[in-house]
Parts: C-alpha cells; structure tokens; sequence
C-alpha cells in the first residue's frame, strides 16, 4: 500500500455569526464562537497532579516577549483577485478531509450502534460499498483525529477522562500505542508537518509549543507564550508558528518566527488556510484572508461558513442554521453562484447542512448532513452535479 495521508482537524470550519460591523449582540455572538472552538482546559486539581510529570519534558526558559501590531479596522476592503496557487503539504496534511483513498479503497466516518451507543468510527471500503470500522481505533475523537499512514501505520488523537485529556496514538498493524507514554497529556492542539508532530501543552495556565518526530522521541521545546493565553487553535507554515487566542470579545493572532526567535501579536486574525501569501480564515461568518507579509485582512466573501480551494476558486457553504445551509456556492469572478442544493437533490424540504467540502487531485466530495444521526459522502463535479454515492447512513 503506498503512503496516503488522514487527516481529520476541527480547524477547517471555523465558527462565528456576525459582521464585526454589526450592531447586534456582537460580544455574546463571539463569546460563544470562542467557547466552542476551545478545547476543554483541566481542572485546577487536573492541572496540579501534572506538573511534576510535565518537567520530564524539555523546560528551558525560551519566553519570548511580543511585539503588539495593531491590524484591526471597522471594515476592510474586498478582495478582487484570489490569485490562488498549488497547495502547501502541511495545508493537506492538516485539513478536514471526507474521504481517504489508498491502492484498496476508501476511509471515511460511519455511524455504528444505536442511538443510545452511537459512535462515529473510521471505516474502510474496498469499492464495494460495505464499510467496516477499523479495530483498535476505540476512543479516537473523530473532531480531533490527525492520523498518517505509512503502509498501515496511523497517527490520531484520542481522548480520555478522569482526568480530561488527549493524547497521540500510534497505530501500527492495528495495535496502539501511546506517544505520551501516560506521563504528560495534556495536549490540547497539535499540527503535523512532514518532519514532526507539532503540539501544545497547557499547564498551570501556561502554553507550551513542542514538537517531536513520528516516533514519539527528540521532543523540543519551541518556546513559551510569557503572557497567559488560552489558546484554540494553531499552525506550522515554513519558519512560523502562528496561534490563536480570544481575548476582550475579540480573535487575536500570534506570530513566531522559529528562526530569529521574533514574536509578534496581532489584534485581527485567525487561524486557517495558508495559500499565495495568504491566511485564509471565517469570521463572524465572513471568509477573510490576512497577508503574511504585512498582517493587511480583506473581505473575501460574506455569510461563509465552510471552504475549500478548488483549483483557481473557491467553494464554500454558507453559515450553520440559514436558508442556505443545505447549498453549496463557488466564487465567480468575485460573486458567488450556487451550484448544490441539498433539499433540491434529496426532493425534500428539510433541514441540511454541508459539514464538509474536499478538493483531492482534482476531484470534489461533500458531506452533508442533518442532525447528529445523518451523513451523505458524495462526489460532484464543478457544476454541483453528483456523480458518485459513496455513503449514506443515519440511525
């Protein structure tokens, strides 16, 4: 079997409700945006029984005091060109996926047991439309799943309580092990690049940056945020490492160079998807993008709740909850043209949304779901015509 990359992250849609110029209940909106996108932090007795398991890990002193840049405006202008190029490895290594391909068949996420033991478990089709889970993967948080397969060698996430944790997995011919080695877990965001698995610890409200090769060992402190920062989200783009923080009813970004040891902290900004010098990111319900060269944000498009790069475009969903929700739109030269609609191709009027969209070697495939008990994987082409069921399944 040839290698083939899985990754499943929860930093492809990305939450919010509101233009920042709205005058509606704007710090309420954002305060329940932040609070779902957060990983749920241990308790302070949680906290206290791991610090003495945490200095096991490199703890040299590299804080790093920021510079603050202010990039924040009431209204930022409209992007009129994407000029959008190929995709970065890291961007496709970290990105929600739908489906997975490999020489035999497909992965994707299927509904096993009851309602009263429903679980979304990782399966495998060989073609012939019969998915069947993989064993030993019990307890992998399908929002928080970043695996890689080398010849049947997985990486993922999986989440334990008493006390609430997470930890990386390895899966190898289906017998797992903990990278973690059970003596530090809290680990609450990690990133994957084609060298190491990036991670961040949060401990005695403190955030860490590690990082550590696919075997679990060499692990490095990057270095220590110096100010308290509860952190929901980060990535690794060549020398960087930008992260994201709530603060004051309001997004901020922050940006260290691993070369030259510079921190700087903007008060605009997410984390999303890098493409041609740009972040690309949802807020309040608006795609945005930031350059990485002088942090300048514009408006991409309004009422966008998912995205993708497909080719020289974008296709995105609108926002969770709308009329919309069940549609699928794309960017035509700088207007959006709605291609899917899900009530029009399942011929009822019901309550759909579009929880993913995958552009893979040219190919495009959606999810679309309703409620917590339904889910449709599909491919279509760039018009929104479906040309290949590949599951549906609901309990």
């Amino acid at each position: 079997m040839k290698k083939f990359l899985l990754v499943l992250c929860s930093t492809f849609l990305l939450a919010g409700c509101s233009d920042k110029t709205s005058e509606s209940s704007l710090s309420d909106i954002a305060s329940e945006s932040a609070t779902e996108s957060q990983t749920e932090k241990p308790t302070e007795s949680e906290t206290e029984a791991q610090t003495e398991a945490e200095t096991e890990l490199p703890t040299e002193d590299n804080s790093v005091k920021p510079t603050h840049i202010s990039n924040y405006k009431k209204e930022y202008p409209k992007v009129t060109e994407l000029d959008l190029v190929a995709p970065n490895k890291n961007d496709q290594m970290n990105k929600e996926k739908t489906i997975y391909f490999s020489d035999d068949g497909y992965f994707y996420y299927t509904y096993v047991g009851g309602r009263d033991s429903a679980n979304y478990a990782l399966s495998f089709d060989n073609g012939n439309g019969e998915p069947v889970p993989l064993e030993n993967c019990e307890g992998l948080h399908e929002d928080f799943i970043c695996s890689f397969n080398n010849e049947n060698v997985f990486y993922g996430v999986k989440r334990f309580s008493n006390p609430s944790r997470y930890e990386i997995h390895k899966y190898e011919n289906g017998v797992g092990k903990s990278l973690s080695d059970g003596r530090y877990n809290y680990w609450f965001e990690y990133y994957f690049t084609e060298k190491y698995i990036y991670y961040e610890t949060y401990v005695n409200k403190i955030s860490k940056f590690y990082r550590m090769d696919y075997n679990g060992e060499n692990k490095e402190l990057i270095f220590t945020i110096d100010e308290s920062r509860d952190l929901s989200d980060f990535l690794v783009y060549e020398d960087k490492l930008y992260y994201e923080w709530y603060e004051n009813n309001s997004d901020k970004l922050g940006v260290y160079n691993m070369e030259n040891h510079e921190l700087i902290e903007l008060n605009d900004g997410r984390i999303g998807r890098i493409n041609g010098g740009y972040m690309y990111y949802c807020s309040y319900c608006n795609l945005m993008r930031m350059s990485l060269e002088d942090y300048s944000i514009e408006l991409v498009c309004e009422d966008v709740s998912g995205f993708e790069f497909c080719g020289d475009t974008v296709f995105f969903s609108p926002a969770f909850g709308g009329k919309e929700s069940g549609s699928l739109f794309r960017l035509e030269n700088g207007e959006k043209q709605k291609i899917f609609d899900a009530d029009e191709f399942f011929g009822t009027d019901y309550y759909y949304e579009i929880g993913n969209i995958q552009y893979e070697n040219g190919r495009i495939f959606i999810q679309i779901t309703s409620g917590p008990y339904y889910s449709y994987i599909a491919e279509i082409d760039s018009y929104g015509n479906v040309i290949r069921n590949f599951y549906e399944g609901h309990l």
